[in-house]
């Protein structure tokens, strides 16, 4: 029994994605003033404080800024999204580039409905993706020695929403210092995506 469940747990970690968390807190100043307009209590109230945090004036510009609307299937691709950006023909799914370095073209398919439909074929070198909203020109010298990318493209806003879903705001009783949790799969990105809601 100790030998089978072993082996299930190396099968296991084979499949499971690993889940990492950043924390970080923020120190709250009283007003410089107590009686003006702003009183402690508005400035100690964690509802308030979450309801701010998690708005979308705050997480629209992080998911923009650190294009967290394209995520390619592996982490090490990110660069060559780098540039990435679209239009507001955008249409979001799951993608594939197929390049043929040889031929110096490329074969763009997204995903609809469990069927893959091409969407684009272009010359290696040419933006990539117009006819779905993308803004993208990956040098055909980045793309070479690949065969294939596979990323899934959503709307700004869903990534922004995301981030909401995932984003923990605490406020302890009697407490200056709100605390900030963030979880998720790929522990850089949420150090960056933590960073720039601080920022």
């Amino acid at each position: 029994m100790v030998a089978i469940g072993a082996v299930a747990g190396v099968i296991a970690t084979k499949f499971v994605k690993p889940k990492y968390e950043v924390y970080a807190r923020v120190m709250i100043a009283e007003p410089p003033d107590p009686r003006g307009p702003i009183r402690a209590g508005n400035v100690l109230n964690e509802a308030a404080w979450r309801e701010l945090l998690t708005s979308f004036a705050i997480l629209d510009p992080v998911a923009r800024g650190l294009r967290l609307y394209v995520m390619p299937t592996n982490p090490s691709d990110d660069r060559l999204f780098a540039e990435f950006d679209h239009t507001t023909q955008l249409r979001p799914g799951k993608y594939t580039l197929a390049i043929d370095a040889a031929a110096r073209r490329y074969e763009l398919s997204r995903k609809a409905d469990k069927e893959a439909a091409v969407v684009e074929r272009g010359s290696l070198g040419d933006s990539i993706g117009r006819s779905v909203g993308f803004l993208w020109q990956p040098g055909a010298e980045a793309l070479a020695g690949r065969k294939e990318l596979v990323f899934d493209v959503r709307t700004p806003r869903d990534a922004a929403s995301e981030i909401e879903r995932r984003l923990v705001v605490v406020l302890p009783m009697e407490s200056r210092f709100l605390r900030l949790t963030l979880k998720g799969e790929r522990p850089q990105l949420l150090a960056a995506t933590m960073n720039r809601i601080l920022g």
